[in-house]
């Protein structure tokens, strides 16, 4: 069954009587169909939510904007209801900010997505916040439009970790001045990683600690057999945040001829990538969710040069896969476990850094037996499903206080 919920019917909906069964929403800054890290872990956390108790009544909250991806828009979902806030003018306007130096991309788009968003969607928020039992904000810039209609969410506010606590380090200031100023709210924080909470230093009634997880029955590996060529592969976003120039202009100066790089995904680089600009290169585009976990195994070495991640899912999903990893040095302390069993190392990511990597690993393949080794790793700290139960009891423990 697909329920679709736009900002004109969706009243009908959200003001159902409420009754014992737990009520989520889950509020996105994007619309679902980017694909990115983001939306896909939302997406999961509602398969198996369902899963786990299929009376749960689940509302995803999401925009019209699209950000860098080439993917199209996602309007309907099964068995869950969607609503689509949208900002018609904000992309405009966004695509005009950004063309000036020396201004944050990310600043700039939250400020012009919380306005409108306020602006023309103040109704449903505050019909939404009344009947809901717990709001799970990705973002947490997304709750002061939320507590500026309807100051009573702050008990059943849940902000994750999944865009970092606090903004990335450009906006340091920012992102700690709307923490300090939610700081007296008493909403929960879903802390992602150990270094989150250190960098935080809060350990509230409803913060938890819980990561992104795989779903390990399809991501997993296979035994190949050895063709004498090294495969690199990198696979997420393709945009500058994420290193990808570097890693392009790495393998450009990459020595030897008997190994392949392959580029997964879409964003700011897609075009430039089509044009075979990089001749040598293999771009795939993007590949759906159904089919990715097919395409993985079969490559040797995960190249992940990002900037800058809060958790970065596509790790854990290669070394389920069977993939050695290359770790930009910037993700220390997220994923010190997986570096302890030999499955990545942390690298700079710098062009040098990623080239002298590439050089050190080529020949290199990891032995079936150790990886299967690894994904019997993850599977036991990283399953989806466990995962998702653990959420779900803290989701229900702040639901029923809200009753």
């Amino acid at each position: 069954m697909i329920r679709a919920l736009n900002v004109t019917n969706a009243s009908s909906k959200v003001n159902e009587r409420k009754s014992s069964r737990l009520y989520l929403v889950f509020v996105l800054f994007t619309n679902i169909g980017v694909g990115a890290g983001t939306e896909t872990v939302t997406l999961t956390y509602v398969k198996y939510l369902k899963e786990i108790d299929q009376n749960l009544r689940i509302i995803i909250v999401k925009t019209d904007w699209m950000s860098t991806s080439k993917n199209k828009p996602v309007c309907d979902l099964t068995d869950v209801d969607v609503i689509t806030f949208k900002s018609p003018h904000s992309t405009k306007l966004f695509r005009l900010l950004e063309r000036i130096p020396f201004i944050s991309h990310t600043f700039i788009s939250h400020i012009i997505y919380t306005s409108f968003y306020i602006i023309l969607n103040n109704k449903m928020i505050r019909s939404i916040s009344k009947e809901c039992d717990v709001i799970y904000f990705v973002n947490q810039v997304d709750i002061l439009p939320w507590a500026v209609f309807d100051p009573s969410i702050r008990k059943k506010t849940v902000v994750s970790g999944q865009c970092g606590i606090f903004s990335s380090s450009r906006n340091e200031i920012f992102g700690r001045l709307i923490f300090k100023i939610l700081g007296k709210f008493q909403f929960g924080l879903h802390y992602l990683t150990k270094k989150q909470v250190l960098e935080v230093g809060r350990n509230g009634k409803y913060d938890f600690l819980l990561p992104n997880g795989v779903e390990t029955d399809r991501f997993y590996p296979i035994n190949r057999n050895d063709d004498g060529i090294t495969r690199f592969v990198y696979f997420g976003r393709v945009d500058k945040g994420k290193g990808v120039p570097e890693c392009l202009e790495a393998f450009e100066k990459y020595p030897f001829t008997d190994s392949t790089l392959t580029i997964i995904g879409t964003g700011d680089y897609a075009k430039m990538l089509e044009s075979q600009e990089y001749q040598d290169i293999e771009y795939l585009g993007y590949i759906d969710r159904e089919s990715l976990h097919r395409e993985i195994p079969n490559y040797d070495i995960f190249i992940f040069p990002t900037h800058g991640e809060s958790f970065g899912l596509v790790v854990v999903e290669a070394v389920s896969s069977g993939l050695f990893c290359l770790v930009s040095d910037t993700q220390k302390g997220i994923f010190d476990d997986l570096e302890s069993i030999g499955a990545i190392e942390y690298i700079p990511n710098t062009v040098e850094g990623i080239l002298q990597a590439m050089i050190k690993y080529h020949g290199f393949k990891v032995p079936y037996e150790k990886k299967l080794e690894w994904h019997e790793f993850i599977k036991e700290h990283y399953e989806w499903r466990e995962i998702t139960k653990r959420l779900y009891e803290k989701l229900k423990e702040i639901g029923e206080e809200n009753k």
